[in-house]
């Protein structure tokens, strides 16, 4: 962006602004980020780093379109919900300062990895689509994927990727934000070691073929229905939410993540969580867990 506006290139700025907000922001990183943002405790690292990334997301942005949309820029610079950065002190105007010195000093993304993650997304939710269209899941949420990597570069990325079995705070195998459950809004995602044991645990019809001429990703994904109780906070399914585990949590419908996130506010406003009555409906559903 920057070296097409030297360039007096505007269109192809423009363009790479809009492919940024629509793209990377509107169609990825706000949707994954809706998980770190509503259901982690407030002081939680992997919440205050989503928050971290969205203020510069927004300074950035307000800096790099402010030569075409003027007016638009200064709104947003005048009117950001925080006291600005020290680094903007007396920058009353976004046009004032230049472009924040401190957002070059992120270290590039690492495309291959990502490239791969918003691939395998996009091949999990043309199954999904499937799997929607004759009631087997609703939400994304609802699905347990299952994903064999041919390849064993690919196999490496994802294995680095995969989070815990169950939903927990905080959490063991990832940092929390780097994590297949997330990334693909998805309640369980399992890495297999072969193509079989896509077809075992889904059906053909809910199926995304390596081969297929439409894939991405390079991986079979299939989705199935999501083994457990969904969570009554965050609505991932989790086998121990409603079984004997959940027993000392605040209430039965509720993973351990949310258990500590409920936790932390008590601990913190000095109030007391109380878990509302379910429906006569969410009780018999409770009582039936899902295979």
């Amino acid at each position: 962006v920057e070296r097409s506006m030297d360039e007096y290139q505007f269109s192809r700025a423009t363009q790479e602004l809009m492919r940024f907000a629509t793209a990377d922001l509107s169609n990825f990183y706000l949707d994954v980020a809706k998980d770190r943002l509503y259901i982690s405790a407030v002081d939680d690292p992997r919440r205050r780093s989503c928050q971290t990334v969205l203020r510069a997301c927004l300074e950035g942005f307000a800096k790099a379109v402010a030569p075409v949309l003027p007016h638009m820029a200064e709104d947003i610079w005048q009117n950001l919900p925080y006291d600005r950065p020290s680094s903007s002190d007396e920058t009353e105007s976004v046009f004032e300062g230049g472009f924040p010195s401190e957002l070059r000093e992120f270290p590039e993304v690492d495309a291959d990895t990502w490239d791969l993650v918003r691939n395998l997304r996009d091949d999990a939710n043309k199954a999904l689509e499937n799997a929607r269209a004759d009631k087997l899941v609703g939400a994304s949420l609802d699905a347990a994927a299952y994903v064999h990597a041919s390849d064993p570069a690919v196999r490496t990325i994802l294995d680095g990727l995969s989070g815990d079995v169950d939903l927990l705070s905080p959490p063991v195998k990832t940092n929390g934000v780097d994590d297949l459950r997330t990334a693909l809004m998805i309640s369980q995602v399992h890495l297999v070691d072969s193509v079989e044991d896509v077809a075992d645990a889904c059906d053909e019809r809910y199926v995304t073929s390596a081969d297929d001429g439409n894939n991405k990703s390079g991986c079979t994904v299939g989705v199935t229905k999501a083994a457990g109780h969904k969570c009554g906070r965050c609505w991932f399914y989790d086998e121990t939410v409603g079984s004997d585990a959940a027993g000392g949590r605040r209430g039965p419908d509720l993973c351990q993540r949310c258990d500590e996130a409920i936790g932390s506010w008590e601990e913190a406003t000095g109030n007391t969580f109380e878990m509302p009555e379910p429906e006569p409906a969410a009780k018999e559903e409770a009582a039936e867990p899902v295979a």
